[in-house]
C-alpha cells in the first residue's frame, strides 16, 4: 500500500464531504456565471448607455462566478489530494462568496443571492468542524 493510499484512509468522512460540498458549489458558480452569460442578450448591444450598462454588468458577472468557480475547483482538488493551503483557499472562496452576494443582494436583489448567501455562510460553518481544523491546522501567531 502506497503513503498516498494511507493518508486517503486515514481522512475523516467531515473531510470527504468538504470536498464534494466545494465541487458542488463550483458546480453552482459555474451554473450561475454560464446563467448570467447566456441571459445577457449580445444582439442588442447598441451604444445607448443603458442597455451597455447592462449587458457589461451581466458580462462582469459572468467572468466573476466563473473565477469563483475556478477558484473553488482549486480548493476542492486541493482538499482532495490534502494540501495543506486547501482550508485557507476554501474560506477565502466563502468569503468572496458572501462579498459577492452582499454586493448582488444591495445592487438589484436576484434570486440567487439569496442561495449564495446560505451556501458561503453553510460552508464557513462546516470548515470550522473539529475534524476538519485537525486536518489543516493553522500556525497562530501570538503576540
Amino acid at each position: 500500500m502506497t503513503q498516498d493510499m494511507k493518508q486517503r484512509q486515514k481522512r475523516p468522512w467531515p473531510v470527504l464531504a468538504a470536498t464534494y460540498l466545494l465541487f458542488g458549489q463550483t458546480a453552482g458558480l459555474l451554473a450561475i456565471g454560464l446563467y448570467n452569460f447566456l441571459t445577457t442578450d449580445l444582439a442588442q448591444l447598441d451604444q445607448s448607455g443603458v442597455m451597455l450598462t447592462a449587458i457589461l454588468a451581466a458580462l462582469t458577472n459572468s467572468i466573476v462566478f466563473s473565477a469563483l468557480a475556478l477558484l473553488a475547483l482549486v480548493a476542492a482538488i486541493y482538499f482532495l489530494a490534502g494540501r495543506p493551503l486547501a482550508w485557507p483557499i476554501a474560506i477565502l472562496i466563502q468569503g468572496l462568496v458572501l462579498l459577492v452576494s452582499l454586493v448582488i443582494y444591495f445592487r438589484s436583489p436576484i434570486f440567487y443571492a439569496y442561495l449564495m448567501m446560505l451556501s458561503g455562510v453553510f460552508m464557513t460553518a462546516y470548515l470550522h468542524h473539529p475534524d476538519i481544523c485537525a486536518m489543516y491546522p493553522q500556525e497562530r501567531h501570538d503576540r
